[in-house]
Parts: C-alpha cells; sequence; structure tokens
C-alpha cells in the first residue's frame, strides 16, 4: 500500500514519505533489519491530503463577457457553492475565479427582491468564511433583522474597490431601477439597501456586512449596483426567502 506519512527529522523538518519509500529505506540503510520488524500503520485522517481549493467571498469570479465578485459561500441543494449576482453569473456560463474553474449556475436570476446565482463548488473544492484571501478576517455570522438600522456602520469587501469600512446604511428598503443593458434591459429589484461606501465596475456581488475596528463581520447582503453616491445591496434575508440556502460562517 502507497499510504503517505509525515516523518520528523531530527532538525525538526517535516517530511512526507510514502510506505515504500519507508521499507526501501529501512532494508538498505539500518543494519540487521530484517522484513516485518517495523508495522506501518497508515492513519488516513493525517495523511497527506491534495491542496484544498476554495473560492473567498470579496476576490473576482468571472466568465468570458465579465467579472463580478463573490458574496459567500453557502449549502444549498445538497452542494455547497459560492453566492454572487445573477448578472455576474448568467444561466449556462461557465465561471471561474482565482483558484480555478468553478462550473455554470445551479439558478441564476434577476427579479423580484433579487439579483442573485449560485455556484456549486467542483469535487474536492473546500467552502470558506475567509474573506479576500488572503485576509484573516471572516464572515462571523448572519446579521439579525435589528442590525440592519439606517445609519448604521457598514464594511463592503470588493474585488475593485478591496475593503472599505466605516459607510454607513443610507436606507434599510429602496426599489432601484436598475439597467442591465442588453436583453435584460431595465429591471426593478425590490426592497434594497443602500449605503455610502465607495462602489465600483467588478463590485457586484460583494459581502456587505456590518463591522468596524475590533468588531467581527457580520453578513447584511451582497451589492448588486451603484447610484451617483451610494452602493445598492440585496439583502441576504430575501436571498434566503427565495433560495433557502446555509451560509458558510466562522461561527
Amino acid at each position: 500500500n502507497r499510504h503517505v506519512f509525515l516523518c520528523r527529522s531530527l532538525f525538526g523538518f517535516y517530511c512526507w514519505y510514502n510506505s515504500q519509500e519507508i521499507k526501501d529505506y529501512l532494508e538498505n540503510s539500518v543494519p540487521f533489519y530484517q522484513n516485518g520488524m517495523v508495522e506501518l500503520i497508515a492513519d488516513e485522517e493525517s495523511s497527506l491530503a491534495t491542496p484544498t481549493k476554495s473560492a473567498y467571498p470579496g476576490n473576482y469570479i468571472s466568465h468570458s463577457g465579465g467579472t463580478g465578485t463573490i458574496g459567500f459561500n453557502a449549502y444549498y441543494n445538497g452542494k455547497w457553492g459560492v453566492v454572487t449576482n445573477g448578472h455576474i453569473a448568467p444561466s449556462g456560463k461557465s465561471m471561474s475565479c482565482a483558484d480555478g474553474t468553478l462550473g455554470t449556475p445551479t439558478f441564476s436570476y434577476i427579479g423580484g427582491k433579487v439579483d442573485v446565482a449560485f455556484i456549486p463548488y467542483p469535487s474536492g473544492w473546500t467552502p470558506t468564511s475567509a474573506l479576500k484571501q488572503p485576509n484573516a478576517e471572516i464572515i462571523y455570522r448572519e446579521a439579525t433583522d435589528s442590525e440592519m438600522i439606517e445609519g448604521g456602520l457598514v464594511t463592503k469587501y470588493g474585488n475593485t474597490t478591496g475593503k472599505t469600512r466605516n459607510g454607513r446604511i443610507l436606507s434599510t428598503s429602496v426599489d432601484v431601477a436598475c439597467n442591465y443593458g442588453g436583453s435584460i434591459g431595465v429591471k426593478t429589484i425590490k426592497d434594497c439597501f443602500s449605503y455610502t461606501n465607495a462602489t465600483e465596475n467588478g463590485d457586484s456581488g460583494v459581502p456587505v456586512g456590518r463591522g468596524k475596528v475590533r468588531e467581527v463581520f457580520r453578513l447584511l447582503g451582497i451589492n448588486f449596483a451603484k447610484g451617483s453616491d451610494c452602493g445598492f445591496g440585496i439583502k441576504l434575508s430575501n436571498i434566503k426567502s427565495a433560495y433557502p440556502m446555509t451560509v458558510k460562517t466562522g461561527y
């Protein structure tokens, strides 16, 4: 069996070896060694794992026609994946991120109270709550309804604008007529929230939450449009109402 073992040298370095390499070393280098003197037991949990891939909230997500930002990781319909805007991840489009190709959306919808898409992870990828790799901050938890208040502080992690903090919520419920162009045209998204954080092209889908210095990030929703002096977000509560899902948090 070619199990993999972690061995520590006398100098404190760790190296990975498979079982045949260890047997070859013992037989060729250890005086009086006979086959069977040493039993090798493989612990599957501690064996060398294939490096995992993840799609990080706040990092880019793209296809051949455009680029936006990953909002958060979630569990939906039996699979882990990422959530972004529907206009960023249209149905049938193969999406990619910093760690590689994700695949096509399970759903992509623009209308009512949402502009949202879900792209499942390929086999072997790992969900994460970490914000903007390699940032040490995480999506700690979902914000409560009581934290969606006018004047409340807002932090936003955008692919274009980066981390912007100490913004303020301007409105907790506003209908936004957004011109998507092309075959979609103008659609009005209802019950959005708006904030003062700088928002630019490429920030569509970014995680928006309550958070300031020495406070944990609590997810309010995802950005989807910008006004002349503000950004507009889709509420997490409206996304979960339309598509029941579990958000990957750092609890």
